[in-house]
């Protein structure tokens, strides 16, 4: 199954900071629906899907459900429509909301069968959240009743002042345990539920290297969202010379950038990391899961990951190149230049931020006092090379 992302139903509304969009998603939930697993079998599931409002009987249930993608500011409505023989909710995992829209049933309310709801709130923060239901949370959040939320700034910037990026990737970390798909009526007691399937967005094993990757060209930078909506602990780890680096865990920014290959989230947590490769990577972010209580490993799977690092120029093999690492950086970049001259490293207005002297190959040039944004690097020969910096 595809990751499916929903752009569905937007209005323009005014608000007091400016024109924000006003966003509507559709969702119903179902029970005993069936998909596909890594070995070929199917299994059922409970799940949320989406729903066209002339016709809320006719929505079809995915693991996980639609992401709901919104902006930084938006005012979001989730028109909610039970079509399961169950009652259920939407909990707004880690988005300030207020009690009525929470979807804690003790809190708020539950929606029974073919009723209907519409959950709102304001999007003030940008993140990475999740949603589920709440009604007897451990069944249903094991049957797959569960989703991502994310929140971006419309500049593609992490956070106020944070770092910028050129395009993202959702990675959404869940288990199940294929006796409780195949008997939810009596499951057993949830203290003696151990997982048996993992899952990246709904897939697993060989399905995750079927046309998928995260693409890393040499002119962007990569934003991936790290979430587990699971009962297990889960690793990813990263290959050398990736390089990630963790800016925001829970949807707030983090006192202190996470500098490590190995990620470690814990069930309901949330990280937004920044890939600042090194080197040319064909590989495989491996995402291994653990049990919760001993910590044995349960469970594999492995994301396909391609970073072209270095900007090769195919017109003119001749043409002599200009190039720059990491890019984008922080306080200091290596430029690696064909021969001995001047570089001069402009902003986007033309103006000149640093003049030095190269020698031939590779140099380090302190860049701790530019300020963040997009520059050029200029070199005598003429040939010049992109420069992001993010501090």
């Amino acid at each position: 199954m595809r990751h499916l992302t929903v752009y569905l139903f937007i209005l323009l509304g005014f608000t007091l900071n400016g024109y924000a969009q006003k966003k509507h998603f559709y969702l119903t939930a179902k029970m005993n629906s069936m998909f596909i697993l890594d070995d070929g079998s199917t299994s059922a599931f409970w799940g949320y899907g989406l729903y066209n409002p002339s016709n809320p009987m006719n929505g079809a249930a995915r693991i996980p459900g639609p992401t709901i993608e919104v902006n930084h500011g938006d005012s979001v409505h989730i028109h909610f429509f039970n079509n399961s023989p169950e009652s259920h909710t939407i909990h707004l995992h880690g988005l300030d909301v207020n009690q009525v829209n929470d979807g804690v049933p003790a809190t708020s309310f539950m929606i029974p069968q073919h009723d209907s709801v519409t959950y709102k709130f304001l999007a003030n923060h940008t993140g990475t959240f999740l949603y589920h239901c709440h009604v007897n949370t451990s069944l249903h959040l094991a049957m797959g009743m569960y989703g991502m939320v994310t929140v971006t700034d419309t500049n593609n910037i992490m956070y106020e002042n944070g770092p910028r990026f050129t395009k993202s990737y959702n990675l959404l970390a869940s288990d199940g345990m294929r006796s409780w798909w195949d008997n939810p009526i009596s499951p057993g007691p949830f203290h003696l539920y151990e997982a048996d399937y993992f899952m990246i967005n709904g897939q697993a094993g060989s399905q995750l290297t079927e046309g998928q990757a995260i693409k890393v060209n040499p002119d962007d930078t990569v934003m991936i969202r790290l979430a587990n909506i699971g009962y297990s602990l889960t690793k990813f780890i990263f290959p050398e010379g990736s390089n990630p680096i963790a800016y925001m865990s829970d949807g707030r920014k983090l006192p202190t950038l996470l500098e490590s290959d190995t990620i470690l989230i814990y069930p309901g947590e949330r990280y937004s990391i920044i890939l600042r490769p090194i080197e040319d990577i064909e590989d495989f972010i491996t995402i291994s899961y653990h049990h919760m209580f001993n910590y044995t490993d349960i469970g594999m799977n492995t994301y396909p990951i391609s970073i072209d690092f270095f900007n090769k120029i195919s017109e003119n093999i001749d043409r002599p190149s200009l190039i720059v690492y990491p890019n984008p950086a922080s306080s200091q970049i290596t430029v690696n230049t064909p021969l001995p001259a001047n570089i001069t490293i402009v902003d986007v207005f033309g103006r000149i931020v640093l003049q030095t002297f190269l020698i031939e190959g590779a140099n380090i040039v302190n860049i701790q006092n530019i300020a963040n944004g997009s520059y050029l690097i200029y070199h005598d020969s003429g040939i010049a090379a992109k420069l992001e910096i993010c501090k």
